[in-house]
This record gives C-alpha cells, sequence and structure tokens, in this order.
C-alpha cells in the first residue's frame, strides 16, 4: 500500500497522522547578530512554544542547561574562535568545526522532531 516503500514508512509514515493543527516548527533565519535568538526566544515564550537555541559548538550546553560547558574534549574538539583567528590553521580545526557543529544541526533537528511528536 505505501507508494514510497519501506524507508518512507519508517522515517515518516507512522508520525504523519500524529501532526495535529498546532505541530509547528518556528525557524529563523538571518545574518549574524542581527538578533536571531533573541528573536525566537521572544516569540517562544509569547506563544508558549519551545526554545531552541542555535546550535553551535556549545549546543549540548545550552539544551542541558548546564553551567559549565563541555571539556574540548568532549565537545568536538573545536573552537569557533580559533576558526575565526585562523580559519585555515593546519591542526584541522576547521574540518572538526564544519562536522561538529553539522552533527548539532542534526541534533537540533532530531530534538525538535522528538519535542513535535511528543507534544
Amino acid at each position: 500500500n505505501l507508494r514510497y516503500g519501506w524507508w518512507a514508512y519508517a522515517l515518516g509514515e507512522r508520525a504523519t497522522s500524529r501532526f495535529k493543527e498546532n505541530s509547528k516548527i518556528i525557524s529563523i533565519d538571518g545574518n549574524l547578530a542581527s538578533g536571531k535568538g533573541a528573536l525566537a526566544q521572544k516569540l517562544a515564550d509569547k506563544l508558549g512554544m519551545l526554545y531552541m537555541p542555535e546550535p553551535d559548538t556549545h549546543y549540548v550546553d545550552k539544551m542541558t542547561k548546564e553551567k559549565v560547558p563541555l571539556d574540548k574534549a568532549f565537545n568536538g574538539n573545536c573552537s569557533l574562535e580559533k576558526f575565526y583567528l585562523e580559519p585555515k590553521a593546519s591542526d584541522g580545526n576547521s574540518y572538526r568545526l564544519q562536522s561538529w557543529m553539522y552533527l548539532m544541526r542534526l541534533l537540533q533537528y532530531t530534538d525538535a522532531v522528538e519535542h513535535l511528536l511528543s507534544t
């Protein structure tokens, strides 16, 4: 019966029926330092929604509300500050940073979908 096969069923067909009129994810995009985070926080508070911070090197710390950031050995061993100062450093920071940021964006997406399906 499924038009797209087993993978479509495993990855989404069972979830679609759980979405309701109020199942929403709002994403805000814009330039650096333009106030996206502040706007998103205020919007989430006003609408009674979950605010998810921008996925960066400290995304996990922000989501768990830890007071002290994870040790570098556990946060991708990369530094955004170092990338800005020396983007072509030969120690692999650029690659680690890009990989970590991609992983944090993927984690944020899964957190958003999990929240959407559980509320």
